[in-house]
């Protein structure tokens, strides 16, 4: 095998964050009698995806998100929410949405079949992705879990992946490969760190100029050629241009 180590992403790699962000949030609003209508999950969800990317980029705390993010949406539609106390609902909720991408279970289990050392790297909440992953069926197949606020940094940062690799046993980057949806965290972290990545493009978008992915691929499934060509030897794993 070409590679022994297999760092996955969490949200939207193996967890269909999505769903289960606009499910804990409509329970948020629900909790205070607010009724979620048509576009405020979108509003809300840009507004989180915005705030993210600048802490990916240094900008600001963590912290800065769970308290500026229900504020920044209040103000937006104009109406009036105590904040923290829903941002503290919507957390809950959160951490109890433990859904899958479609053939994540199937896959993670035939890697691990396979020999393969599985690994999961997340930027997100401690407390939410350590319930998530608890309630999910994943949890029997990693080696080991890597959050950026127990680690003390994040991706794209390399000093996350260096306390990955110095938390690894017998870790070799040249036999790693990390496996994730986000431009700004995954493939860049991977690109920052020197370690091979395949780009989950379950949206079709195409990466920027700015890095390169080894692999991409479209759905899970399409990672069975490359990960397991005894078991599958057809289909969908498409190497990627290289960008310098």
């Amino acid at each position: 095998m070409k590679y022994s180590f297999l760092l996955f992403d969490a949200d939207n790699t193996l967890f269909d964050f999505t769903q289960g962000a606009r499910v804990a949030f409509e329970r948020a609003l629900n909790a205070f009698g607010i009724a979620c209508e048509e576009g405020d999950y979108a509003l809300y969800s840009s507004i989180n995806d915005s705030l993210w990317k600048r802490y990916e980029r240094g900008e600001i705390e963590k912290s800065r998100i769970y308290s500026d993010r229900f504020v920044l949406y209040s103000e937006k539609v104009r109406k009036p929410l105590p904040a923290e106390a829903v941002n503290a609902v919507y957390k809950k909720a959160l951490g109890e949405q433990a859904i899958l991408i479609e053939g994540a279970e199937t896959l993670l289990t035939d890697l691990k079949a396979a020999g393969y050392l599985l690994y999961l790297i997340t930027n997100g909440d401690a407390a939410v992705q350590t319930s998530r992953i608890t309630r999910s069926p994943l949890k029997y197949l990693f080696d080991g879990i890597f959050i950026s606020e127990e680690i003390g940094h994040a991706k794209p940062s390399p000093l996350f992946f260096d306390a990955v690799a110095e938390s690894i046993p017998g870790f070799d980057k040249r036999r790693a490969l990390v496996i994730g949806d986000s431009e700004t965290s995954d493939i860049r972290g991977a690109n920052n760190a020197g370690i091979d990545c395949c780009h989950v493009a379950f949206d079709q978008k195409p990466l920027s100029e700015a890095v390169h992915a080894e692999y991409e691929v479209a759905s899970l499934n399409d990672l069975r050629p490359i990960l397991l060509p005894i078991h599958n030897d057809s289909g969908g794993l498409k190497p990627c241009t290289l960008k310098k």
